[in-house]
């Protein structure tokens, strides 16, 4: 009886080490499965922060790029104002000398002009005094 009641115990006790046993096995593999799943998510989070670094790095380059033609651009644009300011007020200093040497031109016309309308003017009071010296003569004889 004593025999029985240790044969039992044994047999208890062995089962108790199986289920411990299995349940230590299905702790495991859930571990192991859970693992699996945390690396694929890790994997998967890194591939995505690689893209999104690649895709913000070609961005900053096509800014950059963006940047520097925009730049060229303003220089250029100034360059060419500079150049079209220069030209201008080459052309005005031009026109400026143009003028002035005509108002010169033409002050000096204007005196001659005055001169000449100015000897005439005595030429013909000269032929008019003349004239009226003659006609009084001619009156004072005509009396006689």
């Amino acid at each position: 009886r004593k025999e029985k009641e240790a044969n039992r115990e044994e047999r208890k006790k062995k089962k108790a080490e199986r289920k411990a046993r299995k349940e230590q096995r299905q702790k495991d593999r859930a571990a192991k499965k859970e693992d699996r799943k945390q690396a694929k998510k890790d994997r998967k989070e890194q591939k995505a922060a690689k893209k999104e670094a690649k895709a913000e790095k070609k961005q900053a380059k096509k800014d950059a790029k963006e940047a520097k033609k925009e730049a060229k651009a303003a220089k250029k644009d100034a360059k060419t104002e500079k150049k079209a300011a220069k030209k201008e007020a080459k052309a005005e200093k031009k026109q400026a000398k143009k003028d002035a040497k005509e108002a010169k031109k033409e002050a000096k016309a204007a005196k001659k002009d005055a001169k000449t309308e100015k000897k005439a003017a005595k030429k013909e009071a000269k032929a008019e005094k003349k004239q009226a010296k003659k006609d009084a003569k001619e009156a004072k004889k005509e009396a006689k």
